[in-house]
């Protein structure tokens, strides 16, 4: 199972030059894919989402992907905190998406975020698009 971030479905949503196609095909993959319900409020905080129709659409892009969502519960929350025990510099919001894909067992993490990349958390492989 591969986990998601949410710039890889910013990308798509916003038609990004580059990334944008990288982006597309990584979810269309059959592989199963996973990510945090953190994704909804993240994509949907864009400033580019400020038209109610946009935003609409958005959800809907959201809602009919085939994605395992990984909702926020108390397993998440605790193998979040363990995380930024360990790495004193990640972040509450990507610690939350990272312990959401360590709790669903994913193999692979995929992001952009530049941060993360850097990142050797056992069992769950990070890798760029």
């Amino acid at each position: 199972m591969i986990a998601i971030d949410t710039n890889v479905f910013i990308y798509v949503l916003n038609g990004h030059e580059r990334f944008g196609p990288l982006s597309a095909k990584l979810l269309k993959n059959k592989e199963s894919k996973t990510a945090s319900k953190l994704v909804y409020a993240e994509v949907l905080a864009s400033p580019k989402l400020e038209d109610e129709i946009l935003r609409s659409k958005a959800l809907l892009f959201l809602d009919e992907l085939n994605i395992k969502w990984q909702e926020l519960n108390n397993n998440v929350l605790i193998e979040s905190a363990n995380l930024r025990r360990r790495q004193s510099k990640l972040k509450l919001i990507d610690a939350l998406h990272i312990a959401s894909a360590i709790i669903v067992h994913a193999e692979t993490f995929f992001t952009n975020d530049q941060d993360l990349l850097s990142l050797n958390i056992s069992g769950l492989k990070i890798k760029s698009l």
